[in-house]
Order: C-alpha cells, then structure tokens, then sequence
C-alpha cells in the first residue's frame, strides 16, 4: 500500500473534457504543486476480450449479450451490467458519465482549499 507524504492530501476529481483538466492542472502547478496525474476515466481495461456471438447460445451474462464483450473478470461483468449502456436506456453512448476525466493531485495540507477552487473554477467536479 502507498501511502502519501506527511502533511500531504490527495484531491480525486473530473471534467468533461481533457483540456479543462489540463487547464487546472496548469493552475495547479503554478502553485508550486508537482504530483499532479490526469487519466481517463473508463469502464475498466479490455485485454483479452473477445468477441460472442448471441447465436452461439453461449448468453451467461446481460453484459455479454448486450455489451458484445465477454470478461474473466468478474468485477468487470458487474459493471459492465449495471451500466446504462447495457439496458438500452443510455443517452449518448460510451459516456461513462460525462466527467471522463480524472485529475488527481497530491498537495500539501495548506493548500488543498486553493487547489478544490481551482479545480471547481475550471469547470471540475470533488
């Protein structure tokens, strides 16, 4: 297990878009904070997947049916079920939640506040 710095803080948060990431992510350096990572947010890696057909008969789950995936991961066949996507009721299609974009940040204690309203500022979710 990692764990952070003293008198550190980790700030989780999301945009819609990697460029206002980026933009808080430039604020934020400018307060002298460098351990800032911005990732994409997506419903889990897809190694090893492969493709059913339904025809086969081979329908064990809702998300290999409908999500035309078949994982070994157990976790991942939750999730991919429990996603809009797989009910037929998602609006706008391989959106995970329209915040697809994590910046993480650790920062020191002091100056966690400026960095929520930076992010908040630019558009970001906490």
């Amino acid at each position: 297990m990692t764990t952070l710095p003293k008198n550190t803080r980790a700030v989780l948060s999301s945009f819609r878009s990697r460029e206002e990431a980026e933009g808080a992510a430039k604020k934020i350096h400018s307060l002298g904070i460098r351990d800032v990572a911005i990732n994409e947010i997506t419903e889990g890696p897809f190694e090893g997947e492969e493709i059913r057909n339904p025809l086969s008969g081979d329908i064990p789950s809702l998300a290999i049916l409908t999500g035309n995936t078949r994982s070994t991961s157990l976790n991942q066949r939750i999730a991919k079920a429990a996603d809009p996507v797989s009910s037929g009721m998602a609006d706008g299609f391989g959106i995970v939640t329209g915040y697809n974009w994590g910046l993480t940040v650790v920062a020191p204690e002091n100056l966690v506040d400026r960095v929520v309203h930076i992010i908040k500022s630019a558009g970001g979710y906490t």
